[in-house]
């Protein structure tokens, strides 16, 4: 029979090596200069891995800050739509249960990331939820 310090060194040395194995992935996304979109449509990810979307805004004019937003499937234009009521200072990121992560706004010529898990396996969808973007700046986001 194992004591209890033996069963807490064998679950910290489990921990350990699951913690170890999570993949770790940089996806970087580019806005096309001063247009409303992204230079991807499509990003995949591995399922357990933890996910750092890097959004860098290729724009020079000051009115194209951008945002990133990953949501559960079905709710782009919804939450499309939410982020025209929400102040700039707020980064235009309604408060919304289908919001899985999201960037902070970045301004033309920034760059802005976000890190989290990756969702379950499946298809997810992204936006920029700056008041008139969200109708062209989408994709889709599939973790395997």
């Amino acid at each position: 029979m194992l004591g209890h310090s033996k069963i807490a060194t064998l679950l910290c040395a489990s921990l350990l090596v699951v913690s170890a194995c999570t993949k770790e992935v940089r996806v970087e996304l580019t806005t096309v200069g001063d247009t409303m979109a992204f230079d991807q449509k499509e990003l995949v990810v591995p399922a357990g891995s933890k996910v750092t979307v890097v959004l860098k805004n290729g724009a020079s004019s000051p009115a194209m800050t951008h945002n990133w937003i990953l949501l559960k499937p079905g709710f782009m234009d919804e939450v499309g739509r939410q982020g025209i009521t929400v102040p700039i200072d707020q980064g235009y990121i309604p408060d919304h249960p289908a919001i899985i992560a999201h960037t902070t706004l970045s301004s033309p010529g920034g760059t802005v990331m976000v890190t989290f898990p990756a969702p379950p396996p499946g298809t997810y969808e992204f936006i920029c939820s700056v008041p008139g973007h969200f109708m062209s700046m989408r994709g889709t986001f599939i973790v395997r």
